[in-house]
């Protein structure tokens, strides 16, 4: 169930047939060549891969295991490895790290890893940077390299966010980057991690945009809140949109049913 498109920078499509696999090979370079997990069995790697293209994991479980002479599966020639939602990454058959995968690349998406992380490379849920993820790790995730996220406030506030109880940061970089031009606004809170982050923190957090669209506001950040809860807090921005005067409640019955309605003000609603 492997099959090719074309001879020069190929992307293999393996895991068609909703079989379960395991490939023992290796999948090198032809250009640049990618992979791309399909079906909904598990395929299992259990050698040193050299493709430097994208690994996409779009269904299903892409497994990593030790091979018969005791060598771990490996993919960090692969430049980005992207997990979509439902597919999912499987490193809890790894021994060098045990149950854990190492990022020395890119990492993003928004399925799942099973087991733990440890990134040395980059992680970046939305590997787009156009539509938040929300990726998942199941076990520790431990980071030394850097983590890219991405926020917005348009029609809310949202956020890539990565899902884990038990992160550490070591030391790294905090990259947050801003989708939309909309201003942010003093009290957004961005949930960036599921839980509060240990270690020693980040070494470097940059946040873009540094002011509002008419540069009039410098925005202000709190980021002790990331070893509390796993979020950064806008302290000065735009002022909020929420409209302070209440709207006159209107109210009917009809038939023993109670309906309520008001004009449209923003900012309030039931």
């Amino acid at each position: 169930a492997v099959s090719q498109g074309g001879t020069d920078n190929p992307t293999w499509v393996i895991g068609s047939k909703n079989t379960k696999a395991t490939f023992d090979g290796v999948i090198a370079n032809a250009g640049t060549t990618s992979i791309t997990k399909v079906g909904t069995n598990v395929w299992t790697l259990t050698g040193v891969q050299s493709h430097s293209g994208t690994t996409t994991i779009s269904n299903g479980v892409l497994a990593l295991a030790t091979n018969s002479v005791g060598a771990d599966a490996d993919i960090s020639s692969s430049a980005t490895i992207i997990v979509v939602s439902p597919g999912i990454l499987d490193a809890t058959g790894l021994t060098a790290t045990p149950g854990t995968f190492p990022v020395n690349s890119t990492l993003g998406g928004n399925g799942t890893v099973r087991g733990g992380v440890i990134v040395n490379g980059t992680l970046q849920p939305d590997i787009s940077g156009t539509n938040v993820s929300n990726l998942t790790i199941t076990s520790n995730l431990v980071v030394s390299g850097t983590v890219s996220m991405f926020i917005d406030h348009s029609g809310g506030v949202t956020s890539d966010e990565v899902t884990c109880t038990n992160i550490t940061v070591n030391s790294g970089t905090l990259n947050v980057t801003e989708i939309s031009t909309n201003d942010l606004h003093t009290g957004d809170t961005f949930h960036l991690f599921s839980s509060r982050i240990l270690g020693a923190g980040f070494s470097t957090i940059n946040i873009t945009p540094t002011t509002t669209l008419d540069a009039t506001i410098t925005y202000g950040w709190d980021l002790s809140k990331l070893a509390v809860s796993g979020t950064i807090v806008l302290t000065n921005g735009a002022a909020t949109l929420i409209n302070p005067n209440p709207p006159i409640i209107q109210f009917s019955v009809s038939g023993g049913t109670l309906g309520l309605a008001w004009p449209t003000n923003l900012g309030w609603i039931l």
